[in-house]
């Protein structure tokens, strides 16, 4: 707030002081200011003086957030990975599932994050073609599980539908029991209740199968 008050007996005098000096010295500048946050709000909060406030709202003008600006996305992020290719002596190009990807993010850190996005990758990626598994919020392919090595061996012949499923499903079970570790997990990851999964399991530790 001191700080604050001295902005403004600036933006009133045109006249500043320099550091380790007593007289005050007249400049002609003009003044652009620029935030990320609501003043209207902080100075309902006592965190923003009103009267530097309407001194500076002069001509407002309004930048949306990055996410709000899909058709700026790709421009920007082709104009960084041109800048950081040049400085850092490489060469890459997106792919278009990365490009999707990019149009499609959020962006919460707005240009900031995507300038440090790209020069992250520039600087990582070893390959000339940046796909969409090289950004951090590309979605990640889930994980299989393993039934056996490869898969389910199921004999047909004189067998019944029922008895089919079964086998696929304790080899199913198995598998699951195996990598997640404990039913509730294994619940958890089928969406099914607590005391289904315990039921099979018990029957198949009865039977050997587990």
């Amino acid at each position: 707030m001191q700080m604050q008050t001295r902005l403004l007996r600036f933006l009133q005098d045109w006249e500043i002081v320099r550091v380790g000096s007593t007289t005050p010295k007249a400049v002609d500048v003009r003044i652009l200011a620029a935030t990320n946050k609501n003043l209207e709000r902080s100075i309902a909060h006592g965190e923003f003086r009103s009267d530097l406030y309407y001194r500076l709202k002069v001509t407002v003008i309004h930048i949306p957030p990055l996410r709000e600006r899909e058709t700026d996305i790709l421009p920007l992020a082709k104009m960084f990975l041109e800048f950081y290719d040049n400085k850092y002596r490489k060469q890459h190009t997106f792919a278009p599932e990365a490009e999707k990807l990019l149009q499609e993010h959020r962006w919460p850190g707005n240009v900031r994050e995507l300038e440090n996005l790209i020069q992250g990758l520039v600087v990582t990626c070893k390959r000339p073609l940046i796909q969409a598994r090289d950004l951090p919020f590309a979605p990640s392919s889930p994980k299989p599980l393993p039934l056996g090595h490869g898969s389910v061996n199921i004999t047909l012949d004189n067998r019944s539908y029922k008895e089919m499923m079964k086998e696929f499903e304790n080899a199913l079970l198995c598998a699951a029991m195996k990598q997640y570790g404990n039913i509730a997990e294994v619940a958890k990851q089928f969406q099914v209740d607590r005391s289904t999964i315990f039921r099979k399991v018990k029957e198949l530790e009865k039977n050997g199968l587990l």
